[in-house]
């Protein structure tokens, strides 16, 4: 399943999106794709610190052990 939400929607971006990963989507494992690489690593950032959240960011930027490394985490339910 997947789903597209247009940022405008939201009053917080980051608390509704939180609101739904742990209504919606609680026990779920998801991508969540952002327009840039900075954006990636920002919402991981804030997701982790802010929300308590185990997710991590992926791109084309890191190293390939270092994609390896996050797909195998995601794979295993750890993110």
């Amino acid at each position: 399943m997947y789903e597209i939400r247009d940022k405008k929607q939201f009053k917080n971006v980051n608390d509704d999106l939180v609101q739904m990963l742990k209504t919606r989507f609680k026990g779920k494992s998801g991508i969540i794709y952002c327009i840039s690489r900075k954006e990636c690593e920002k919402l991981a950032e804030v997701l982790k610190r802010n929300y308590q959240m185990k997710c991590d960011f992926y791109h084309a930027e890191l190293s390939h052990n270092k994609r390896k490394e996050v797909q195998d985490r995601w794979m295993r339910d750890e993110i």
